[in-house]
């Protein structure tokens, strides 16, 4: 299916976001990264959609979405085509993905501020690869319906002050996790008929360590190895990989010590952190995620 982009003019004045009344027993959540805030003129860089069955992350679609720029048909004779720029895919594909995601489901599509990404869906055209009749609800209309008192209904602050996990702030997979603790909370203080089962906190099923392929802390305990060693399986990306297997990568990673191994040592080009994880191995260049900005980046073998 292909994407068809639509002006704002034609977004329904009348959208209505409503939350259940009722806490659902499955949902999804919603989130997208942008290069700004007009969703007509600005661009996607990140979609992250989790599913929740049952107050536990039952799967996550996340994806990079590289920006496309325009080139050619100044010479005559010559054809614009448009060029993908930066790490990631194309909106279209992206958009088949997601919507594959969704399995057809019509369940309610939880967004913080939805009005911004329903608009965004409308207008880049992804609205059509979601199910024909899902409910889409502002997670910040409910958190004023269970919080009336909150100083500001921002996703930072709503964290800070009920308590909640926070992974990867500003980045789509860090914050459909934040958004989902958030609505387990608000259906709880609600008195949810579920109520015996809901807690103010997701049951993420979050380990000590994050994923070693994709670095997502959506991560379970899944067996054990023959020596005896945990095994855990990644929601995000499906790698299994145990206790010893950590260890042996990390030992690898190990930076020497000395002068010229402060001088050497890989660093985040974002914000200068040495904490960084391996995300993808592309050849002679290794993609790395750094814990303390979130943020990819890919360095030489020299680097």
């Amino acid at each position: 299916m292909a994407l068809k982009e639509q002006p704002l003019s034609r977004f329904p004045r009348f959208f209505r976001l409503t939350p259940p009344e009722e806490r659902p027993r499955e949902y999804f959540v919603l989130d997208f990264e942008t290069t700004g805030l007009d969703p007509q003129l600005d661009a996607i860089t990140e979609i992250a959609v989790l599913r929740v069955f049952d107050r536990q992350a039952a799967g996550m679609y996340r994806t990079a979405v590289a920006a496309e720029r325009i080139v050619g048909g100044v010479r005559p004779g010559t054809k614009p085509s448009a060029v993908l720029i930066g790490d990631g895919v194309s909106l279209e594909q992206a958009a088949n993905e997601m919507g594959r995601f969704f399995e057809g489901k019509n369940l309610p599509i939880f967004a913080h501020n939805a009005r911004f990404d329903a608009r965004l869906l409308f207008c880049k055209g992804l609205a059509d690869f979601l199910p024909p009749e899902c409910p889409i609800a502002d997670s910040i209309e409910l958190a004023k319906r269970a919080f009336p008192n909150e100083a500001s209904y921002a996703l930072d602050s709503l964290a800070d002050s009920l308590g909640l996990k926070r992974f990867a702030a500003h980045h789509a997979d860090g914050d459909v996790l934040c958004t989902a603790q958030l609505v387990e909370a608000c259906y709880a203080k609600l008195g949810s008929p579920a109520q015996a089962v809901v807690q103010t906190e997701l049951a993420l099923g979050l380990q000590e360590r994050p994923c070693p392929r994709c670095g997502s802390p959506l991560v379970c305990k899944d067996g054990f190895t023959q020596a005896g060693s945990q095994v855990y399986r990644c929601k995000s990306c499906g790698k299994k990989f145990s206790d010893k297997s950590v260890k042996k990568e990390a030992g690898e990673a190990k930076e020497p010590s000395g002068t010229a191994a402060r001088g050497s040592s890989k660093r985040c080009r974002h914000c200068s952190s040495a904490a960084l994880v391996v995300k993808e191995r592309r050849g002679a260049s290794t993609r790395f995620r750094c814990k303390d900005c979130g943020k990819t980046t890919t360095l030489g073998a020299g680097a």
